[in-house]
């Protein structure tokens, strides 16, 4: 939430353990911010997990986009 008021962005990203925290979004209404929360399965062979990672990652560049779109497309935008 700090780094998404600090460089003026919608919102960001945290990502947990599956277990340490529950998936969803969030609305920061006194900084008027979004935080999706993603819970990443770490169990299973490599492959799987592999293949949660990058499923988590089009998620990432999803919430990138957006963040642009709403912020005018400004290069500065990154996904927390």
């Amino acid at each position: 939430l700090a780094y998404a008021a600090a460089l003026g962005l919608p919102g960001g990203m945290l990502i947990y353990a599956k277990g340490e925290a529950d998936a969803g979004e969030y609305a920061v209404r006194r900084v008027n911010k979004r935080l999706r929360v993603a819970a990443l399965d770490l169990s299973g062979d490599l492959d799987a997990v592999l293949k949660r990672v990058n499923v988590l990652a089009r998620a990432v560049a999803k919430t990138r986009d957006e963040a642009r779109r709403e912020n005018g497309g400004g290069r500065r935008m990154v996904a927390l």
